[in-house]
């Protein structure tokens, strides 16, 4: 894999004389060229980078990645492909106002790295719930399972037992309120911001619709002005409250219809969430559109979770004999090890890196920067 960061006056040039004109789904359709600059720099190395830029401009695939393992940052990535082969170009503008490109990134190493915060190497638990969730419902849902937790950390620190489930309308709002202008990633509402497909509004006018269609699911009751969870719902949002993990992918195909002129979008999406150790669980996002989605929430078992991951990147691949999950993440053995040798290693499992690498190609992990 070769990286390239090119000034955004370079990059317009280069388009130019190459006669590669951004497309529709191209991240390269608003570059400026320099009101100094009329030439194009030198480019060194330029093996392979005019593949990476046809996928730029013209790509049929484009996949959004989605990574976070606590205590860690979230991870974004953006990568530009053909439907014709499971290589893909990866764009990132830098701060300095740059174009940083990797090509090409092989699809099993983008596999490797939904996997990681996943820890598939972890034996799982499969628990037999499935719910159907309209945009509301979910993001009750996420509420619900910080109040949880919330209740359940002040009982830990006042030293008792946390109480029956139980809660009045105003209590979550509250509660939802201080999650919403959070980015502490510890809770499911900013989760379950950056995995959802749409922004998310978490209003107090949502929630009460939230409220309803839970009622109307028979997934809470109410009494006397309390909501209570039914066990369904209860172990739902106890479970997501423990979230370790989570991968999210976005995957768009250009798809030409039948008697139609133009093409369109195909749009699937999808998250994994790793349970502590426990069990893994997915969430599949369906019928989007601008502000409504709906949203299945499966627990799966791991098998089931390597093929849908595999799926969902397009990659070929035998439903009865999945691949080595991806590896556990250890540190370096060495005791002694120099400062120079840990430099060019993984943060994630340890493995010697080149000094140029962008991925670790063990276990797909991105590297904030170049080392």
């Amino acid at each position: 894999m070769k990286t390239w960061n090119l000034k955004e006056t370079d990059l317009f040039h280069l388009l130019k004389e190459s006669n590669l004109e951004p497309g529709d789904g191209s991240p390269l359709g608003d570059l400026k060229p320099s009101a100094r600059s009329a030439k194009l720099a030198p480019v060194e190395d330029r093996s392979g980078l005019l593949e990476a830029l046809a996928r730029l401009t013209r790509p049929e695939v484009i996949l959004g990645l989605v990574t976070f393992s606590s205590p860690e940052e979230p991870g974004f990535s953006w990568f530009y492909g053909s439907a014709k082969d499971g290589n893909y170009a990866f764009h990132e503008p830098a701060e300095d106002g740059r174009h940083e490109i990797s090509w090409p990134v092989d699809g099993f190493l983008l596999l490797r790295s939904l996997q990681a915060p996943l820890a598939m190497e972890k034996s799982t638990k499969k628990e037999d719930i499935s719910l159907v969730l309209d945009r509301s419902g979910f993001e009750t849902l996420a509420a619900i399972a910080d109040w949880l937790q919330e209740k359940n950390l002040v009982a830990l620190l006042n030293r008792r037992m946390p109480q029956a489930e139980t809660f009045e309308e105003i209590e979550l709002l509250e509660c939802c309120d201080r999650s919403r202008n959070s980015q502490d990633l510890r809770w499911m509402v900013p989760r379950a911001l950056l995995v959802s497909p749409i922004s998310l509004r978490f209003s107090d006018d949502n929630l009460r619709q939230g409220l309803e269609s839970l009622l109307a699911g028979d997934l809470l009751t109410r009494r006397n002005g309390l909501f209570a969870l039914t066990p369904t719902l209860g172990l739902v949002c106890s479970r997501f409250a423990a979230a370790s993990g989570v991968s999210a992918l976005s995957t768009q195909r250009l798809q030409r219809r039948r008697q139609r002129e133009n093409e369109e979008w195909d749009l699937t999406h999808f998250a994994a969430i790793r349970i502590a150790d426990r069990s893994l669980w997915l969430v599949e996002f369906s019928d989007i559109s601008a502000d409504e989605f709906s949203v299945k929430i499966t627990s799966v078992a791991q098998p089931d979770m390597y093929h849908h991951l595999k799926a969902g990147l397009g990659l070929p691949g035998n439903q009865g004999s999945p691949e080595p999950p991806a590896p556990a993440r250890r540190e370096p053995t060495r005791e002694h090890e120099s400062a120079k040798e840990k430099e060019f290693r993984c943060p994630s499992c340890g493995s010697e890196l080149r000094p140029d690498a962008r991925f670790c190609a063990k276990c797909g992990y991105r590297l904030a920067k170049k080392l």
